[in-house]
């Protein structure tokens, strides 16, 4: 297995959340993790930072219990963007950015001139050289997760894990973040592994698909497997007609909400 999850199970208090869960995840393909709220893929991925510790059951890279490794090694081969993060808003694009080299670092934490390169890369990568010595406080929604994803770049990392990056944002930036990690996988070769509530674009951008219900694994597959009416129904309890967007060589769905009195 070159990285995944081996029979995780977690619970939070009396409630078991995921049960047996076994996933793998293909190397240098973008897959997204998708399911009702509360089903556990936020969860999932938080097992990475120790932000969840599960009850038993393993994450496995390169056929190795990640628990082989130092946490600076995992730091600089996975790099883990959670939902919720936060930094001071007067501090500088490039400073945040920064922040990505620190698994890097031995002794002394200055930032040297491999450094500085790789740090103009990441703002290259995600088209900030122009703002890099604004402040965060400065930048629109879009523009601030475009940084906090240009520091997570400034890992190297060969596996990016993003959780919900386009929640809070309006369409435009929705789609600029998914084109943007959809370019990082073609040019960089990164494995991305995304939690997405939005079926339409985690079809659109992603390689796999994989659905969480019932506390486990109930389907993977390509977005035109995933995206069907049964699987829509019996996950989401919604009625679907599914079609070809021709524009992204996709599949989509159009959905009618029948609310029980």
């Amino acid at each position: 297995m070159y990285f995944g999850y081996k029979n995780i199970y977690i619970t939070f208090g009396k409630k078991e959340v995921l049960k047996d869960v076994t996933i793998s995840f293909e190397k240098n393909k973008i897959s997204t993790i998708i399911g009702q709220n509360g089903c556990g893929k936020s969860s999932l991925l938080r097992i990475i930072s120790n932000a969840v510790k599960p009850i038993s059951g393993e994450i496995i890279f390169e056929n190795k219990s990640i628990k082989k490794y130092s946490r600076k090694d995992i730091a600089k081969k996975i790099a883990i963007l959670p939902q919720v993060h936060n930094a001071h808003s007067d501090i500088t694009v490039e400073t945040l950015v920064s922040y990505g080299r620190y698994p890097h670092k031995q002794r002394s934490i200055v930032i040297n001139k491999k450094d500085e390169e790789i740090i103009s890369q990441s703002l290259n990568f995600m088209g900030l050289t122009n703002l890099r010595k604004q402040s965060l406080g400065t930048l629109s929604g879009g523009q601030r997760q475009r940084a906090w994803i240009a520091m997570t770049l400034s890992q190297q990392p060969e596996i990016l894990i993003l959780d919900e990056p386009t929640t809070h944002l309006d369409i435009t930036y929705q789609i600029e973040i998914l084109s943007l990690i959809e370019t990082l996988n073609k040019n960089l070769g990164l494995t991305v592994i995304i939690v997405l509530h939005d079926l339409n674009q985690a079809a659109r951008y992603s390689h796999k698909m994989y659905v969480i219900h019932d506390k486990n694994i109930f389907a993977i597959g390509t977005p035109r497997e995933i995206l069907t009416k049964n699987i829509m129904e019996e996950v989401f309890s919604l009625k679907t007609s599914i079609h070809e967007d021709n524009y992204a060589k996709s599949p989509y769905f159009l959905a009618k909400y029948n609310l029980k009195k």
